[in-house]
């Protein structure tokens, strides 16, 4: 029992219903999965196929470093980012990095006008085989929704580690966010589209459908964050470059999975 959590509507999930019915027969969407090596992507896309993806469906989209340098040159007045932990040039090329690998794949979705699952590489599925697909297709038959959560973190923040994007939701992200001098993250974003903190544009946004959760992992919901396993890329080389600035070249050294 310490990986399950009951479901909010108090029903085994996925809920079985005439609109759950029609729902299955719809194919699963494309899936992302934003990577910067080989073995971390077949690992995070083995766990996709666990979730009901199709695996010839499921896509790489390369990482993005973004060094000090490029941040304090385009971001920082004088050269000072300011103060606190958030201004840190290391923070907000951290930020800039995750943001443009995200930013390429609502590009994607936006270009062929379709909705698409969004990944990064350290997910691990803990749902049982069918939660994915009714969670993906509910969203799809709901006609008014604009993004699904497939895992968010303990405390309900709404992490962008594994979630659907309609063509609208990527657009409206697009134009919130920046290929550089992002402050905050794209994930806080999202969130802010979902829950109305985004002034003058709102998305319809559902949580995972199953309260799944596992003590060893980060999040809880159908895909959680491996974080043991696989090393946060970005989290992984600030750490170790410390001070000092880090190269694409050396970051793309690490192994990571």
């Amino acid at each position: 029992m310490d990986n399950m959590r009951p479901c909010e509507c108090g029903k085994t999930c996925p809920a079985l219903s005439n609109d759950t019915a029609t729902s299955l027969l719809l194919p699963m969407p494309i899936a992302m999965i934003i990577s910067n090596q080989h073995k971390c992507f077949e690992r995070a896309r083995a766990q996709a196929i666990r979730g009901g993806f199709d695996g010839n469906r499921v896509h790489r989209v390369p990482a993005e470093f973004v060094d000090d340098n490029e941040t304090v040159l385009a971001c920082c007045p004088r050269g000072k980012c300011g103060q606190g932990r958030r201004s840190k040039p290391s923070r907000r090329s951290h930020i800039d990095g995750i943001a443009r690998a995200h930013r390429r794949a609502w590009k994607y979705v936006g270009a062929v006008a379709m909705p698409a699952v969004i990944f990064e590489d350290d997910i691990e599925y803990i749902g049982e085989p069918a939660d994915s697909a009714y969670a993906v297709r509910r969203c799809l038959v709901a006609g008014s929704c604009d993004a699904a959560y497939l895992g968010v973190a303990v405390n309900s923040w709404l992490l962008s580690h594994a979630y659907l994007v309609t063509p609208r939701a990527a657009s409206l992200l697009l134009n919130l966010t920046r290929e550089q001098c992002n402050f905050h993250g794209q994930d806080y974003t999202l969130q802010a589209l979902c829950t109305g903190g985004a002034k003058r544009v709102h998305l319809d946004c559902h949580l995972p459908p199953r309260g799944a959760y596992r003590r060893d992992m980060v999040g809880w919901g159908l895909f959680v964050q491996n974080q043991r396993r696989v090393p946060s890329y970005m989290r992984l080389v600030n750490d170790a470059r410390g001070h000092s600035n880090y190269s694409r070249e050396q970051a793309e050294n690490f192994m990571r999975c």
